[in-house]
This record gives C-alpha cells, structure tokens and sequence, in this order.
C-alpha cells in the first residue's frame, strides 16, 4: 500500500520534471503497471456467483470439527487453530484458549503461548513439538486442532502442522483437518512452595511445572464447574502445599475451603493459587464475584439507560 502512494508520488513529480527521458520514463512505467492490471477487471466480471453465494455451515471444516470436538465431551479446553479459533464459541461453548476474547484478556500468558504454539518461535529445530506441549499441558488443555496443507479452512496458521503426530494421539483427520488429545486429569492439583514457576516463558522453565501436574503419586484433586461463574474442587490437601489453579486470576475471584474464605494470590502464570488448609477430604468453591469497577461501570449503563429512556418519553410528551 505504501508502495503504492510513493510510486505515484514519483509519478507526479517525474512528470512535472523539464528532463523529457525522466517524463517518458515514468510514462512507460505507469503503462506497464495498467497493462500488467488490465486482466483483473475481466476476471472479476467473468469469474461467477459461486464464491459469493453463502455456504450451509455443516458443510465447512470449522462447523465439523467444533462439532466433533464437542461429542467428545471434553473435560479440559480446546486449542483451536486458523478461523476455527474464531467461531468455535459461535458453534459450540466449549472452553477454549484463545479466540475473539483475547483482547479482554487480563492474563497476556495464555495468548504469548498460542502464538507461540501456532508459530514455534523461540524453539529449536527438532523441539517445536515438545516445546508446544508442554505449554498445552500447563494451559489445561485436553484437545488441539490443526488445518493443516490439504484443508479447506483458508487460514492456516500452524507453522509446523505435523509438529504433534509423533508426540500426541491424533484422534481425528478428514480433508486436512486434524485433532490431536493430550491427556487431561483436572484443572486443579497441588503443589509444593518449592516446585511454584518463576518464569512463564520459554517452555523449558515450565517443564517442573507440567511434571507436577502429571505427578499421580501425589493427592489428586477434581474439578468441575458448576456454572460460568463457579468451580468446584474436591479432593485431599497435603499439609504445605498450594492449590494450583489453572483458571486466569483476576481480583473478582473469590475462594471459601468449606464454606470458610482462604487467600488467593496469581502466579507467574497468570493462573491462581490457593492457600488451603490440610485436610482429608475438602471442597473448595471458586466463585466469581465481579469487580468494584465492574459493578460501578454497570450502574452507569444503566443510569444512561434510565435517563435515555425519560428523555425520550418526555420528548413524546412535549411532542403531544
């Protein structure tokens, strides 16, 4: 686009130029780039309705795999690639990594590792598969879908598509299209002081951090969501150790261990961390509470709403 502008400003002042060789010369030039264009508009008139018509959307890839995604009733979250990434929660509501909520996004961790994931930046040769599931692993991520070469989603993202097929099940594929399955216990385990992530990036400084969470000698911990807003934990909790939490902190978390509150703190993560007391059998219950700017923005919509409205009736009064 830039391009574009300066070769016409040089265009304008060539032509304005008293040196003849300079004026043809810029002539021949802007010929060419007409000639070189004149087939465009005969290919647009004569290339048909069919790219325009609309398609149903069982007939695309995004629609089959979302669909096929959610008949597996997935316990962890979806990683989707390509336009997929963007209208999965427009198909199904599964829970997913990244996608049109990014820029709402108060924790940046999940949306570096997505890229990072879909690009292999910052991974050696040889490591990109590795690298890119150990940080699915540490995002709770239980499926990834791919489109790769042959796909008829025309964005496609995946830098090494085939990355996962020697690492990772590979549990679907049509046309392209591919799904891979990580294994997935819960959104929710313990762990030691000691054993707390410093760093978030690169993967290597999470590894620890991904082999706690697949560390079955340990006391294991459930997780359900009762609802968008609430998350049930159930398990037991060792004496000195943390819940790790894999849900994006945010101040409108709240955290009652059997009906009583205990603290919650984010860690490098961006996820949280709960300081639980040891008990045999506990349940800890993550409610959603909102923030005060939240609470105090949504009185002003709905001031402005009020005061609207009784602007307009008064506006249909004075009228009468």
């Amino acid at each position: 686009m830039f391009f574009i502008l300066a070769g016409w400003e040089w265009f304008r002042i060539a032509r304005q130029s008293e040196n003849r060789n300079l004026r043809r010369s810029a002539a021949i030039s802007c010929a060419a780039i007409f000639l070189w264009g004149s087939p465009q508009p005969y290919k647009y008139l004569t290339q048909g309705w069919d790219k325009w018509r609309p398609v149903a959307a069982e007939l695309t890839p995004e629609y089959r795999v979302a669909k096929w995604v959610e008949s597996q009733n997935p316990r962890g979250r979806v990683m989707a690639s390509g336009g997929t990434r963007y209208r999965l929660n427009n198909i199904t509501s599964l829970e997913q990594t990244g996608g049109t909520f990014e820029t709402g996004l108060r924790n940046r961790t999940p949306v570096h590792y997505d890229y990072q994931i879909r690009t292999s930046i910052g991974s050696e040769d040889g490591s990109q598969g590795a690298d890119a599931v150990t940080q699915l692993k540490a995002m709770g991520v239980e499926y990834v879908v791919v489109h790769g070469p042959g796909s008829k989603e025309f964005y496609r993202d995946h830098s090494h598509p085939y990355k996962f097929d020697a690492i990772l099940e590979r549990v679907y594929a049509e046309g392209g299209d591919m799904v891979f399955r990580l294994p997935f216990k819960s959104y929710a385990n313990l762990i030691r002081p000691d054993e707390i992530p410093r760093w978030a990036r690169p993967p290597k400084y999470i590894g620890s951090y991904v082999a706690v969470i697949e560390d079955y000698n340990r006391s294991q911990l459930t997780t359900k969501w009762l609802n968008v807003n609430e998350l049930e934990i159930k398990g037991s909790v060792e004496r000195d150790s943390f819940v790790a939490v894999r849900v994006s902190w945010d101040p409108g978390w709240e955290a009652l261990q059997d009906g009583t509150p205990i603290e919650l703190t984010p860690d490098v993560l961006g996820f949280m961390l709960l300081k639980a007391r040891p008990a045999e059998n506990s349940t800890i219950l993550l409610r959603y509470r909102g923030t005060t700017e939240q609470k105090t923005m949504a009185g002003v919509s709905g001031l402005a709403w009020v005061l609207a409205i009784g602007w307009l009736i008064g506006s249909w009064r004075r009228r009468s």
